[in-house]
């Protein structure tokens, strides 16, 4: 068995198609589970096991959960860099951070949750302590905190859904004044 696509156009590096085919005695299924066309059935496959499918028309897919990459540093900022900008011309992208603090024997708690719509770019970077009157406790110097980040595409190319969180590395905290002093 073998399912043959005709006349497709180039996916985007993050893009794949799936489906799905079950031969069941002489019976034959298939259909499609995730593709980034709607695709017509040329030919069933009855006779030879060959399903030909064509492309009708684009469907946009979840961005790529990992072509955003961030970084925290020790003072809450955090250094993105976005992999696949050049296919987003134009387009906005929503960064969703959640600022956690290690608690150590006892599950870690959110200091701070923000979304931030930028223009699309290679490389973002979000100074967490602007935000610092949003905060729920005043953050600790010498506490480890990280951050949950997840991206938002807005525009045509990707399906506007936020992709599944990423965690940065830990870092302790050491507000800028005592940065400076060292």
């Amino acid at each position: 068995m073998q399912v043959t696509i005709r006349d497709r156009q180039p996916l985007l590096p993050w893009e794949h198609d799936r489906f799905r085919v079950c031969l069941d005695g002489p019976w034959l299924y298939s259909d499609v589970l995730e593709a980034a066309y709607d695709y017509k059935l040329v030919s069933a496959g009855a006779d030879n096991g060959n399903i030909v499918v064509a492309p009708t028309r684009k469907v946009a897919m979840r961005p790529d959960p990992v072509g955003v990459l961030a970084d925290l540093s020790g003072q809450f900022v955090m250094n993105f860099k976005d992999k696949w900008a050049s296919y987003y011309p134009g387009e906005n992208i929503v960064l969703k951070i959640t600022l956690k603090k290690e608690v150590k024997f006892w599950p870690d708690y959110a200091v701070l949750e923000k979304e931030i719509a930028l223009p699309v770019s290679e490389a973002y970077k979000v100074d967490l302590s602007r935000f610092l009157s949003d905060f729920t406790a005043k953050p600790e110097a010498g506490k480890n905190y990280y951050a949950v980040y997840s991206i938002k595409r807005t525009g045509s190319v990707s399906k506007n859904d936020f992709t599944k969180g990423i965690e940065t590395g830990r870092v302790s905290y050491a507000p800028a004044s005592l940065a400076f002093n060292r």
